[in-house]
């Protein structure tokens, strides 16, 4: 068994996911895969709860972090509306890097913390770069009727700015029949991945450890928007976002008639990435940031450093 969920969502994503990471892993363990990654929204005050979770389950723990990608500088004066990319760390030191690019996007907005392109410098070779189908600005302007090649200037920014093996695309594995959309997306970025050389994964992005969840999981995002579950405007979970077999992957790509080879490739290439990422991070240990200062405060501190604590 090769397929690893490179990417899903716990219950520190706050009512978007219902899934804690002990019912997670306890799936993740139950279906005999030895990886698994979270990517919660806006922050990783998690990251060494799960560790230490994982770890215990004998798991290797892929941290990452989903975070608000805004094109253009004044986007974020429209909240909420912003799309997303992910990002996993390949070890403990870029770890720390991604640790960075979090607090730079609480620098741009406390509220509603977004990064630029320009941010993406803090990374650079540091971590993965997923590209994909839920969330995406490419989802969305692909659904717009927007030229290719403009979309294609867009992600360049992003190819520009880390390195292109860090750069991935995530396939989709969604029934076509239930997502039609995801089969336009899946196929530009495949064929984006062919032009430019950059890998492509399967993906499902899970929010709930079992199939059995996705009510409980509606049931929580009727409350965090304060909807009833009668009310028809109420978000409905499109496509299964449990932790699946590979054999359920496997399936669903099979009925949107990808070709087995291509199977294959996108459901290994998630375990040579898994494989790639090695993080120990050392417990007990307080991390604080090296914060440059001016040659004014530092000598405030060198003058007074003895009388600072007494």
């Amino acid at each position: 068994m090769s397929f690893v969920h490179l990417y899903g969502h716990s219950t520190y994503s706050l009512l978007e996911s219902i899934g804690s990471l002990d019912s997670l892993l306890k799936r993740v363990k139950e279906l005999w895969m030895k990886h698994v990654g979270i990517v919660d929204y806006s922050g990783m005050y998690w990251v060494v709860n799960f560790y230490k979770k994982a770890k215990d389950y004998e798991i290797n723990p892929l941290i990452g972090v989903e975070l608000t990608f805004v094109i253009q500088w004044w986007i974020q004066t429209i909240r909420g509306l912003g799309h997303t990319l992910c990002f996993l760390a390949k070890n403990f030191d870029w770890y720390k890097a991604l640790l960075a690019l979090v607090t730079r996007a609480y620098e741009h907005d406390a509220d509603y913390p977004w990064i630029d392109a320009s941010d993406l410098a803090l990374v650079q070779e540091n971590v993965y770069v997923f590209v994909w189908w839920t969330r995406s600005w490419v989802a969305d302007q692909l659904s717009k009727r927007v030229d290719p090649t403009k979309i294609k200037d867009w992600l360049s920014l992003i190819h520009q700015t880390v390195w292109m093996d860090s750069l991935l695309f995530a396939i989709g594995a969604q029934d076509y029949a239930t997502l039609p959309e995801l089969e336009e997306v899946n196929n530009f970025l495949l064929d984006l991945s062919a032009a430019w050389k950059n890998t492509s994964f399967a993906a499902t992005d899970f929010y709930y450890p079992t199939a059995d969840h996705k009510y409980a999981a509606e049931v929580a995002l009727a409350i965090k928007d304060g909807k009833k579950m009668y009310e028809s405007d109420r978000r409905v979970i499109a496509g299964e976002h449990h932790i699946m077999s590979e054999q359920e992957v496997r399936a669903i790509m099979e009925k949107n008639w990808l070709a087995e080879n291509v199977i294959d490739w996108l459901i290994e290439e998630t375990w040579v990435i898994a494989e790639s990422i090695k993080i120990s991070i050392p417990l007990w240990q307080s991390l604080f940031p090296n914060y440059e200062t001016s040659e004014e405060i530092s000598q405030l501190y060198w003058d007074h450093k003895d009388t600072l604590v007494e």
